[in-house]
């Protein structure tokens, strides 16, 4: 089951597919709506579990999750989306920010690591910078064929 309406990845306004995870419904909200502000496409969860399936069977550019979500630890979920053949580029969040913590997500395959509360200018800024390694990744792909 495909969520988006369209088939095609980014285009050329560089927009992207997002799967958002964050069970703080407050922040999900306002996190989506800036992102949808700006263009993307944005589906979200409150679980680990959910974002799991979502991955596997619809195609997203960037995954942003936070780190304690029900089910599946946003760690564990970045380990296992990673693992995916044309795995989106995953962000994690966390409100509970430590060195420890970063090194963990960026270790798992993480792309970026924001520490909450952070400013919209940063998540926009760090989604362009995921976006732009996504586009890379599918090129280089692309050229492999």
């Amino acid at each position: 089951m495909d969520v988006f309406d369209s088939a095609e990845s980014v285009t050329a306004k560089q927009v992207a597919r997002i799967l958002l995870v964050e069970d703080e419904v407050d922040v999900r909200e306002s996190i989506k709506l800036q992102l949808e502000e700006e263009g993307h496409q944005v589906v979200d969860t409150e679980s680990g579990s959910d974002a799991l399936a979502l991955t596997e069977s619809a195609r997203f550019d960037i995954v942003l999750t936070d780190v304690m979500i029900p089910d599946i630890n946003g760690i564990e979920l970045v380990q296992r989306i990673m693992q995916l053949p044309n795995h989106p580029v995953t962000v994690v969040m966390t409100g509970h920010g430590s060195v420890e913590m970063a090194v963990k997500a960026i270790k798992a395959g993480a792309f970026d690591f924001l520490s909450k509360p952070f400013s919209m200018d940063v998540l926009s800024a760090t989604v362009a910078s995921a976006l732009r390694v996504k586009c890379l990744q599918d090129e280089n792909v692309e050229l492999k064929k």
